[in-house]
């Protein structure tokens, strides 16, 4: 393996623990650090971090505060999972060495860090990181809204829905605003999206080549695609856009895509290839589910703010 191959982030408030265990970055050649978090981070800024540096590794701070250090791995390998969690430590505490373990790190190092052991410890991690790209994820679950008509209410269905699942800590969650002439979920980002900003537009573009899963903008506390900031009049070249679902699908446990009204050509295609499709009308909700070739519906009553109990 080359020389600092393992990309990591370091989080840890002990300032004197973190400098300890830099100083022998240098002797081990092994650790890429791309970032430091000199305090625990929240949830919300944890997974953006993630999102922009992509670690193999998260070199994470147990000696400061435990319990809080035993949620962030929880939430580490929920948002990333396959990144490695290595706790450090100031000395060899067998409470933190045990508890970390259970949550899901993979190894334990503490002062003053000795070469000897880092080694063993990289060893082992490159060979957990190593057949990493071969392993098979279930694909996540696509679900759709669109209506019969403009102001149905579908897109605040999308976005509850998107909301509850993200709540339900079932995996990364994906909203996607369909609608390319006129979306509205743009203006609601945070930070506000610009011209220039990646977009659903430019992931038909691009395709899966493209990096738009790495940048995607906040709405709440989910992950928003939003349709592009300033209106798109023409037809989008809808021809990758089973290439950008499946590129969602590898990476979000769960993509909520907001379409426009239905007899839209990207409604229609897009409907083609979800696992859940609802038509929002004036009476509730028709749900379409696609098995094989047979097109099963039902009809259920919606209580508007609380779609997790129709879905």
């Amino acid at each position: 393996m080359a020389d600092f191959d393992l990309q990591s982030l370091l989080i840890s408030p002990n300032r004197r623990l973190a400098a300890a265990f830099l100083e022998t970055v240098p002797l081990t050649r092994a650790f890429q650090i791309l970032g430091e978090m000199k305090d625990y981070p929240t949830d919300q800024a944890l997974e953006m971090r993630l999102r922009q540096l992509e670690p193999d590794v998260v070199l994470l701070d147990l000696a400061t505060n435990l319990t809080r250090a035993s949620e962030i791995i929880a939430r580490i390998l929920q948002s990333r999972p396959g990144t490695q969690v290595i706790g450090l430590h100031v000395a060899n505490h067998a409470e933190a060495l045990m508890t970390s373990l259970r949550g899901g790190a993979s190894e334990f190092l503490y002062a003053p860090f000795a070469t000897v052991t880092q080694v063993e410890a990289i060893a082992r991690i490159r060979r957990l990181l190593r057949p990493r790209s071969f392993v098979e994820r279930e694909a996540g679950r696509m679900v759709c809204f669109s209506s019969a008509k403009s102001g149905s209410g579908s897109t605040t269905l999308a976005v509850e829905l998107a909301m509850a699942l993200e709540r339900r800590g079932t995996g990364r969650v994906l909203l996607i605003d369909g609608d390319v002439a006129g979306g509205t979920l743009a203006a609601a980002c945070e930070p506000l999206t610009r011209p220039d900003s990646p977009s659903l537009l430019t992931a038909l573009h691009d395709g899966a080549a493209s990096s738009w899963h790495r940048h995607t903008a906040r709405l709440g506390s989910i992950e928003l695609l939003p349709a592009p900031a300033v209106a798109f009049a023409e037809a989008a070249n809808l021809s990758r856009l089973q290439e950008v679902i499946e590129a969602a699908r590898n990476s979000y446990a769960w993509i909520v895509i907001d379409l426009p009204i239905i007899p839209e050509r990207i409604s229609l295609m897009t409907a083609a290839l979800s696992d859940a499709f609802f038509l929002v009308t004036a009476g509730g909700c028709r749900v379409f589910t696609w098995d094989a070739a047979l097109l099963v519906w039902y009809r259920a009553s919606v209580s508007p703010g609380r779609p997790s109990e129709f879905w």
